[in-house]
């Protein structure tokens, strides 16, 4: 689940980066076909702009001086001398994240449910040719999903049927259920991201652009299609799964339809994405911020990391077998200590960290986590990259830190255990060495 949030919040950096300039440059202009590509790529490349840049398991870009070590990371849930629970931030968050990700699961199933329960009470009608889904809830606003439209009776005795019918159809044909699909994959990954909702809203928005231009294309009046919007201002509609008649803000909508096309160099607004999306790369880059990001790959549930005062006072058999076996901790009473603080361990990596010149030449850079045991005696053992950027990189921060002093292992119960710590060293070249 550490993985998951930590590539929810990269994400998210991504997908805000890019929501900002399509709403400042894109939005308000009448080109719903391109603005709805455009939305589709921000969510492609919000979703796939992490893992092709390495920071979901191979690493991230860097560029400073010399070898950067920040962001000292003890592996896992800390737990106070006195026996208190000492929960780590990133745990919490995580349990938190979770717990979002369930309420919305559920919500869409209530949803879902009560969606099925319509379409199981309508009753098939023809009308123009077209085969439509009668309900008899006379509040039901009008709405399609997947290839099937839904009316009300009401609908049905209304002489402007035909223009509901023409609207709905133009969902049906450009599948706008799968945008919207996609929309709440991403609010259901990124829920906590008030812009995972706005580029939903926008993207039903660009749904109703193109729904109205086509219902206006096939013939309406545009003045009675004006004003059967108005009549279904009112009305129920599912907010989830469906497009309704009755969705966007009104005014923008008619706004819309007295707008000229966008033409000529306005249409290429959308290049403006491309710089965004290199600023967001950039500073997801950022070794604060990638450090930070480490924090939440490593965080796990606190029901499966804390060990209470309680359990560890009744029964003290699990903990004893664990430090019997030799095996790893991440709840720990006290944590280990380099000999000198933390600032000591920041010199003697920095110290025995070498850029190999392989990476040099080819100008490789990077955020490598190396993950290590600092066993009973305080040696440290088993190193392993977490995050990797290229086998030479990874294998001199290794070197690195196998060369770190003993610490003062961690201690459970009173006695010396075996403790996982994890270490982020960034590899960054300086402008001379880019051009040697």
């Amino acid at each position: 689940m550490g993985q998951l949030f930590f590539f929810s919040l990269a994400s998210s950096l991504v997908l805000t980066a890019l929501y900002l300039p399509y709403k400042w440059l894109l939005s308000a202009e009448k080109m719903p076909w391109q603005n709805r590509l455009t939305l589709l790529s921000v969510y492609l490349l919000a979703l796939v702009a992490v893992p092709v840049a390495g920071m979901a398991g191979s690493g991230s870009a860097q560029a400073l001086a010399d070898v950067d070590v920040t962001g000292l990371v003890p592996g896992g849930v800390v737990v106070a001398a006195d026996g208190s629970q000492g929960l780590s931030l990133w745990n919490v968050l995580l349990g938190v994240y979770v717990c979002g990700i369930a309420v919305l699961l559920f919500w869409g199933v209530a949803i879902a449910m009560r969606l099925r329960s319509v379409l199981a009470a309508t009753v098939p009608a023809d009308v123009d040719g077209t085969e439509v889904l009668v309900s008899g809830d006379r509040a039901l606003a009008p709405f399609s999903i997947g290839d099937r439209i839904v009316v009300s009776v009401e609908d049905m005795e209304s002489p402007c049927l035909p223009l509901v019918v023409a609207h709905e159809r133009i969902h049906v044909r450009f599948c706008h259920w799968a945008d919207l699909a996609l929309g709440y994959a991403v609010c259901l990954v990124q829920w906590y991201s008030p812009v995972s909702w706005l580029m939903l809203r926008e993207v039903r928005a660009v749904h109703e652009y193109q729904a109205d231009a086509g219902a206006i294309g096939s013939g309406a009046n545009i003045k009675d299609y004006q004003m059967l919007l108005i009549k279904k201002a009112v009305g129920y509609r599912f907010q989830s799964f469906a497009n309704s008649l009755n969705h966007s803000n009104l005014k923008t909508r008619i706004t819309m339809m007295y707008s000229s096309s966008t033409r000529g160099l306005r249409r290429w607004r959308a290049l403006a994405l491309v710089p965004a999306l290199g600023a967001a790369l950039f500073v997801t880059d950022l070794s604060a911020v990638a450090s930070v990001l480490s924090g939440a790959s490593e965080a796990v549930l606190p029901s499966m990391a804390v060990v209470s005062d309680s359990k560890v006072n009744e029964n003290p058999a699990p903990v004893q077998a664990a430090v019997a076996d030799d095996e790893p901790l991440k709840v720990v009473e006290v944590k280990p200590q380099y000999p000198g603080g933390e600032k000591a361990l920041l010199e003697c990596l920095s110290r025995n960290v070498r850029y190999p010149e392989s990476a040099k030449n080819e100008n490789k850079q990077g955020f490598v986590v190396v993950q290590f045991v600092v066993g009973k005696d305080g040696k440290v053992n088993s190193p392993k990259v977490i995050r990797s950027v290229s086998p030479d990189l990874d294998q001199a921060a290794v070197d690195a830190v196998m060369k770190l002093e003993a610490f003062s292992p961690g201690l459970m119960d009173g006695k010396p255990v075996s403790v996982y710590y994890t270490l982020p060293v960034s590899f960054k070249l300086t402008a001379d060495d880019k051009k040697k």
